[in-house]
């Protein structure tokens, strides 16, 4: 069923004022005595897109950006007990997480605007369904809009992800459920080994990283980058991806936020590989194909337009 422009327009209107309806921040101000009370505030997340969102290509980078050790505000002014200040440390990363998927949401309806005004979303210019194999054609799109298509196994919370539908769908047995399982449990340890020293970086919150899950503590480092450095970062990646430019081999002086853009955009690959290990490059290749991608979580993220 092909979209119409008015459909998709329609789209749009209700992400941004989910999006404004439901996106909470805690900013907090301090005392003379050391102590934190914070106020509730809301951070809109309007037609630009929050700053630092996936697929934002309008927004300002690093705005709306909530503190890691904020909290309610309290009628008294003191500060929350410990327990309390770590869940809603927690909550308020959800909360800039789903800030993120929401404005992720919202720029890929205005996307889908553009085509639609242009005359395209169904033909040339359009990406496939599938997100994997990638194709020459996919990646030199991507490119032009300093973008990548990510299939990922579930390791993006704060445990571990189960198989769970996708063994039908990839036609597993129980014991191949369990390996799989298993190599996913592996991949969330190994992804926050490398993720946490890169969050401590870019905010300097060490005790934050014990308890964040690699969705949060990716979104509050990209939340830190500088004005363009998303796109700048991400352009790069993308036009590596096609063999527009050569691969960046030193990273030594990267920066945190493209240093994360790298390790995620990679997590689809290396859990190719530890499956490989298990049942061979074949079958492993084959398992990631039959559903198009990982069936767990895609996203597209796209963060430039493509030069008129």
């Amino acid at each position: 069923m092909k979209l119409t422009r008015e459909a998709v327009l329609g789209a749009v209107i209700g992400a941004v004022l989910g999006a404004l309806g439901v996106v909470a921040v805690y900013e907090t101000t301090g005392s003379a005595d050391g102590a934190t009370a914070a106020t509730g505030g809301e951070a809109e997340s309007g037609s630009g897109g929050p700053a630092g969102a996936e697929g934002g290509g309008r927004g300002g980078e690093g705005g709306g950006a909530a503190s890691s050790s904020g909290r309610k505000g309290t009628s008294s002014g003191r500060s929350a007990p410990a327990s309390s200040l770590a869940e809603l440390r927690q909550e308020n990363a959800d909360l800039l997480a789903a800030k993120t998927s929401q404005a992720r949401e919202i720029e890929d309806l205005r996307t889908r605007i553009d085509e639609l005004e242009k005359g395209g979303g169904a033909g040339p210019g359009k990406v496939g369904e599938n997100f994997f194999p990638r194709t020459p054609a996919d990646l030199d799109i991507m490119a032009r809009h300093c973008g990548v298509r990510l299939d990922e196994p579930p390791i993006m919370g704060l445990e571990p992800g189960k198989v769970g539908g996708a063994a039908k769908r990839l036609n597993l047995s129980p014991e191949d459920v369990t390996k799989v399982e298993a190599a996913i449990a592996k991949a969330h340890r190994d992804l926050l080994e490398r993720l946490r020293p890169l969050y401590v970086e870019a905010t300097g919150d060490e005790e934050g990283s014990l308890s964040r899950s690699p969705e949060s503590m990716f979104a509050e480092i990209k939340a830190t980058a500088m004005e363009g450095e998303n796109q700048r970062a991400m352009k790069q990646i993308a036009q590596e991806r096609a063999g527009i430019a050569e691969p960046t081999t030193a990273l030594d002086d990267a920066s945190a936020v493209e240093r994360a853009f790298r390790l995620r955009v990679a997590l689809g690959d290396e859990f190719q590989r530890e499956l490989a290990s298990i049942f061979g490059a074949e079958r492993a290749h084959d398992l990631r194909a039959m559903a198009g991608g990982w069936p767990w979580s895609r996203s597209d993220s796209r963060y430039c337009r493509p030069e008129e």
